[in-house]
């Protein structure tokens, strides 16, 4: 298929964005804060050293694969922005981070070097511009030409980035391709692989917005990531409104009504490193450059989970459910994902935080929670609940088999994707029974609705906005699944917020107490809610 590299180069004079801003104005206006906002963007920065929340995280320990598309597809690993930090100097003149994963031609390329900078770019004192989200990161460079199978080879791997493989054709755009099923599969095999993928900028190219995505972006089990102009505010608790989608970035729905893009991060204006010389760097937009954003920042959240919990890596359902749980919604009219951002913007702190609590907590005050477990075929878990009058939030995600890809393709087949069609819903004391939210691929501008079943997306969340209960109100929350089960059961993950268990020590919840188990390590995953046959 066609690939396409998921970037705009910046020559002066060339427009960025719906107000023309040139590579000549940002220079004569002195250095631009570039890599730096896109970190203050996601909150990457508060979990730095000084950024306020006392965390000091690097990536230290998470090892990050950048793959390329292209005969030449080496990252620049001489460059000073992928030098690691040498306490003995209190520089960063240590050995570079960067290696290869397949061998290399000889030749560098400057867009997987620019995209490795805002992952894992140095934090050189003076150039705080270039500086990335993961300056501790392991940076493994790759050739995409077998990616399926490096995905399930390369077991060292926790977190890649892809920023190739938008397909121009409007014919392909939102088919589940073969692609698409290929990379599903391979993530399924490997449920400890966090996948970024660059949305796509064909929305520059086409003269429409909604379902311009193609290639592996119409997956199910990896994280697409939309581009975002700065956001240098406070992430409020509900939605952030005045977030700016990038004139560029593809948004969804794929034709089975998936929503398509996931998640946004910061893709316009990055200062970052570049293959001319050691000392180069250079300014690009695009969502080559946010879904690196993205991936650096979970590297930072996948460091803390490993500290908060002896060391364990939650599954990649588990990470992604969380990104998208604690996302800043970036719609302007309300609550609820919408097609061109997906859950919103990444959160690094509200992230983190929500690990911590639900790691350290005593269960009796913990209203935010994370679970991992296995529904079995034919299985309804439930769990009793009270409110704790804030914003009340159930996501459920989970890794789903590839299906059977579209061979000769139909102009938005909505026939779903979705293998395992797992079902959340939540009711209350009251008698009101509450419902994911729902899109309509058959109007994209439209709200997202709360009156029906997720038929078609491996990640649904039940939202209630803050205030509607007075504490303490009784909730019951069911998980289930609509058909059967292929392989007979499906590993999910719970992130739950704004409640607390209904009992400290409730009778329903049954701990596993092995060394290493998840009871022990704070996820309640092993803590089996009760189960109903039916």
């Amino acid at each position: 298929g066609f690939k396409k590299f998921l970037y705009r180069c910046l020559p002066t004079g060339q427009g960025v964005g719906v107000a023309a801003v040139t590579t000549a104005a940002l220079l004569a206006a002195g250095p631009a804060s570039a890599n730096l906002d896109a970190a203050d963007s996601t909150n990457a920065d508060r979990l730095w050293s000084g950024g306020g929340l006392g965390l000091n995280l690097t990536g230290a320990g998470v090892t990050v694969g950048v793959w390329e598309a292209g005969s030449i597809w080496e990252i620049r690993d001489t460059h000073e922005a992928f030098a690691s930090y040498n306490p003995a100097t209190g520089n960063w003149d240590g050995p570079s981070r960067v290696s290869f994963g397949d061998s290399p031609s000889g030749s560098y390329s400057g867009h997987a070097t620019h995209v490795a900078s805002p992952l894992g770019g140095a934090h050189i004192p003076g150039k705080e511009q270039t500086w990335g989200a993961a300056p501790g990161v392991d940076i493994v460079s790759y050739s995409s030409f077998v990616v399926t199978s490096d995905i399930i080879s390369e077991t060292q791997i926790d977190i890649s980035n892809h920023s190739y493989g938008s397909d121009l054709n409007p014919n392909n755009y939102g088919r589940y391709s073969w692609s698409s099923a290929g990379l599903d599969d391979a993530l399924f095999q490997r449920p400890k692989h966090l996948a970024f993928f660059a949305a796509g900028n064909d929305r520059s190219s086409v003269s429409f917005d909604y379902d311009t995505l193609g290639y592996y972006q119409t997956a199910k089990n990896n994280v697409v990531i939309g581009s975002v102009a700065d956001y240098l505010f406070a992430h409020t608790a509900g939605y952030a409104g005045s977030i700016t989608t990038s004139w560029f970035s593809s948004y969804g729905p794929t034709d089975d009504g998936r929503i398509g893009v996931d998640l946004v991060a910061n893709g316009d204006l990055l200062y970052s490193a570049d293959d001319y010389s050691d000392t180069q760097y250079s300014y690009a937009s695009g969502t080559s450059m946010a879904s690196p954003n993205a991936a650096g920042t979970a590297a930072l959240i996948l460091e803390h989970w490993r500290n908060e919990n002896g060391g364990y890596t939650p599954d990649s359902a588990t990470q992604k459910g969380l990104l998208m749980h604690t996302a800043t919604d970036a719609t302007s009219y309300g609550y609820g994902p919408d097609y061109a951002t997906g859950y919103g913007l990444i959160d690094a702190e509200e992230a983190v935080g929500h690990i911590t609590e639900a790691h350290n907590t005593p269960e009796a005050s913990r209203d935010r929670h994370i679970w991992e477990g296995t529904l079995s075929d034919g299985e309804t878990l439930s769990l009793d609940l009270l409110a704790t009058g804030g914003e009340f939030k159930a996501s459920l995600s989970w890794l789903d088999p590839a299906a059977d890809y579209d061979i000769v393709y139909t102009t938005n087949d909505r026939t779903p994707k979705l293998v395992n069609d797992l079902d959340i819903w939540v009711t209350d004391q009251y008698g009101n029974t509450f419902y994911p939210w729902v899109l309509d691929p058959e109007n994209p501008d439209a709200d997202a609705t709360r009156d029906g079943h997720n038929r078609v997306d491996n990640f649904t969340q039940v939202f209630n906005e803050a205030d509607r209960y007075a504490p303490g109100v009784d909730l019951t929350l069911y998980i289930s699944h609509i058909g059967s089960l292929e392989g007979g059961s499906q590993d999910y993950a719970l992130i739950l917020s704004g409640a607390l268990l209904a009992n400290s020590t409730p009778l329903e919840l049954t701990p596993v107490p092995e060394p290493g188990s998840l009871a022990l390590l704070g996820l309640g995953g092993l803590l089996i809610p009760r189960r109903r046959r039916g």
